[in-house]
């Protein structure tokens, strides 16, 4: 369901194959994209879309893209361990050792864009779950300050975390 609020597209749940996300989103080849998530559920084989195809769709025409964690759910490794060997343009960053980050997005996602600026923000997304609640996507023009609150947490994880390899992860 979505509704269209001052330029604001608003999502209460994913109903497509994809994310919604995967449908709005503007790409190009010099987009950087980071997600942040808490324990990517959302990339296992229970969740009703492909994060999977979505990713391996954007990282055959992005820049970059960077991925935020706290823990892996067990259901989630094998999708993300393909991911990671077949595209040297995806990096993982931990970020459970940041108290203060780690509460703020238990149950709150972002994924920032770059060129061009966009947004998604997960309302509720709850730990082990595969589906968000209350998601909006915007542009950047318009919605100056709550794009710029996101590339500051991003710049605060990129501070903090640890970039990892998936080899040496142990999943939840």
């Amino acid at each position: 369901m979505e509704r269209l609020i001052n330029n604001t597209v608003f999502y209460s749940i994913m109903e497509s194959k994809e994310p919604d996300i995967f449908r709005l989103a503007t790409i190009t080849d010099d987009t950087k994209i980071n997600i942040v998530e808490n324990d990517l559920a959302s990339f296992s084989s229970e969740s009703p879309v492909s994060w999977e195809y979505a990713l391996n769709t954007w990282l055959e025409h992005v820049k970059e893209i960077n991925v935020y964690f706290q823990s892996i759910h067990y259901a989630s490794e094998d999708a993300l361990k393909r991911l990671d060997a077949k595209h040297s343009s995806l990096n993982f960053f931990d970020y459970s050792s940041c108290p203060e980050l780690s509460k703020d997005h238990k149950s709150y996602h972002i994924i920032l864009f770059d060129k061009p600026a966009q947004l998604w923000r997960e309302g509720t997304h709850n730990p082990g779950q595969v589906q968000a609640y209350n998601s909006l996507y915007m542009w950047k023009c318009g919605h100056e300050k709550l794009y710029k609150t996101a590339l500051n947490q991003i710049q605060r994880l990129k501070e903090t975390s640890q970039k990892v390899s998936l080899d040496s992860l142990v999943t939840v």
